[in-house]
């Protein structure tokens, strides 16, 4: 499973300490993922999750909203959970 940004954007990091984590079924997973902007403007990034087997769900959360852009000014990061 990957979170990708969008392959437009060429100079956005996503970053997460934990870069191969395994669930058994059933279980639970939450975890932030930093979106970093190096450019020098806003970055308005679309981000999705891909590749889950089949009976997987997922959300991608920012600020408590459910999520699938995030702006970023430039230099800064934005965090996804």
């Amino acid at each position: 499973t990957a979170l990708h940004a969008n392959d437009s954007i060429k100079s956005v990091l996503l970053y997460t300490p934990y870069s191969k984590i395994s669930v058994p079924p059933g279980e639970s997973i939450d975890y932030t993922i930093d979106l970093i902007n190096k450019t020098d403007k806003v970055i308005n990034a679309p981000i999705a999750v891909k590749g889950l087997s089949r009976g997987w769900d997922h959300t991608l959360k920012s600020g408590g909203f459910s999520i699938n852009q995030l702006a970023v000014l430039p230099g800064e990061k934005k965090a996804a959970t």
